[in-house]
């Protein structure tokens, strides 16, 4: 089934009317061409916006790091931005990253978590290191290996904290990665390599190292991973808008024979394809909002920090700049 199907004077009539549908004109540039706006530094998508945010709505933000990013803009703003975590809370203490989730099936989980739909038991749940502490691979391992009962009681904040989504009247999701970890003995998948240790430094391995194989989703497993988490978020609260976007943040590594540019490229292209067919498959329900063309389409001397990664956090404002004028009239 195409994504689109129209008709062809309806096409022509899209092509004349849409200001934006043009790359290049030779004979004819205009501001809107995307050769023009890209010339200007920063580049700003035209948004198909389907509804709108309103100051007391509640937002919960999920996903991978820019997901962190999006949650701040809009707290900065005024918004009740609920996944906006207390950094003395248990879990957290000032790493607000051990929150990101980083593919689909990682988020879901989270959300089936909370839900009550899973029960794993603690031999299931937790990763024994080494040197005999624990680890949660299905959170993230920017907490260091620690005590069985800590790693319990932050996976206890966790249920409770992603269970806000349920209440939230938006949910902005944030699409990351299509590498990921299986856990053969849990039949589940983790949200991070199964290392720990500092970020610059993840080399030590767990004690049954075994019980991982790596894997990379297919756009089948990420769009029904997708569908489920519609259908999750609508049962638990029927009005629930979702916003989705695919975080810019590239690549820092690929676990493949593929050089990481070429992975990185495969891993968005999937995920900016599920997002759309996702919206596409609920228009009145979800809305794309184009961060990463956002941040690939714009000068890159004003988009990336030193590392080629990550977005400088001025630039992530112009994003969100941009987020607040297309859903915050």
């Amino acid at each position: 089934m195409p994504i689109f199907d129209i008709a062809f004077d309806d096409a022509q009539r899209n092509l004349r009317s849409n200001l934006f549908s043009r790359w290049y004109s030779k004979n004819d540039p205009k501001p809107e061409n995307a050769v023009e706006r890209m010339k200007a530094g920063t580049i700003k998508p035209l948004v198909n916006a389907n509804h709108q945010l309103k100051q007391d709505d509640k937002i919960f933000t999920i996903g991978s790091c820019f997901a962190r990013n999006v949650e701040k803009a809009l707290h900065d703003t005024g918004f009740n931005v609920t996944s906006l975590a207390d950094e003395t809370d248990l879990a957290i203490k000032g790493k607000s990253d051990y929150l990101n989730r980083y593919n689909t099936f990682s988020i879901l989980h989270e959300l089936e978590n909370a839900a009550g739909l899973i029960d794993l038991p603690d031999e299931l749940a937790f990763s024994k290191t080494s040197n005999g502490k624990y680890v949660d691979f299905y959170s993230h391992p920017i907490l260091e290996p620690t005590s069985l009962e800590f790693v319990k009681a932050a996976r206890q904040w966790l249920t409770s904290y992603f269970a806000r989504a349920f209440e939230a009247d938006v949910v902005t999701i944030t699409l990351g990665l299509i590498e990921c970890w299986y856990d053969r003995e849990a039949g589940r998948y983790i949200n991070f390599a199964p290392i720990f240790g500092s970020s610059d430094q993840r080399t030590q391995l767990i004690t049954d190292s075994d019980r991982f194989n790596f894997r990379v989703l297919s756009y089948e497993e990420n769009m029904q991973n997708l569908d489920e988490i519609y259908d999750l978020l609508v049962e638990k609260n029927p009005n629930v808008k979702i916003i989705v976007t695919v975080s810019p943040v590239r690549m820092s590594a690929t676990f493949t024979q593929r050089d990481v540019v070429v992975a990185n490229t495969l891993s968005k292209s999937m995920l900016r394809t599920c997002a759309e067919s996702w919206q596409r498959r609920h228009p009145d329900r979800i809305d794309y909002f184009p961060s990463y063309e956002v941040a690939t389409l714009s000068d890159p001397r004003k988009v990336w920090g030193p590392d080629g990664i990550h977005v400088y956090r001025v630039f992530v404002d112009e994003i969100m700049a941009h987020f607040k004028e297309v859903y915050v009239k």
